[in-house]
């Protein structure tokens, strides 16, 4: 392990350390559907771009502390499951770079075939391909067309 593979494991782990973690909280009251148990609440949290937890329930008011107990035990969770989400970040993160070191080797490879980074990033993009409509034959004058879904 090189010594910015190291430090970049590091910044990693520090950046799940619950003061250092980004934290996102979402939070959706929904319309009143006609329940006695009240509107329905749906809070969410979650730490840089991993999945979130979320919890949901139901309650007449609002200021009941049903929302900050909500919180409370959403951010316990969280920060019970930061250690796991560092391991899945962590192994994310080889797996990115193995990548990027295959596609490096393969520029190596082939030193003659130079691509820039705009042109490998353009091919990448999906493209839509408009299939033939029924009752037509292959063999019919139709214009065929290719969309590219990013411009």
């Amino acid at each position: 392990m090189t010594d910015e593979t190291t430090s970049q494991e590091e910044a990693l782990a520090n950046s799940y350390e619950i003061a250092n973690c980004p934290i996102t909280l979402n939070l959706q009251i929904f319309p009143d559907d006609g329940s006695v148990e009240g509107r329905q609440i749906v809070i969410g949290i979650r730490n840089h771009q991993d999945p979130p937890i979320i919890k949901s329930c139901r309650s007449e008011d609002f200021t009941c502390g049903v929302i900050p107990q909500l919180i409370d035990e959403l951010l316990a969770e969280l920060k019970a499951e930061l250690p796991a989400r560092l391991l899945a970040a962590v192994e994310r993160d080889r797996l990115v770079q193995s990548e990027v070191d295959e596609t490096d080797e393969d520029e190596t490879e082939l030193p003659t075939k130079s691509k820039s980074k705009k042109s490998k990033s353009k091919s990448a993009l999906p493209s839509v391909e408009v299939g033939t409509v029924a009752g037509l034959t292959p063999t019919d004058d139709v214009e065929q067309t290719t969309l590219n879904l990013f411009g």
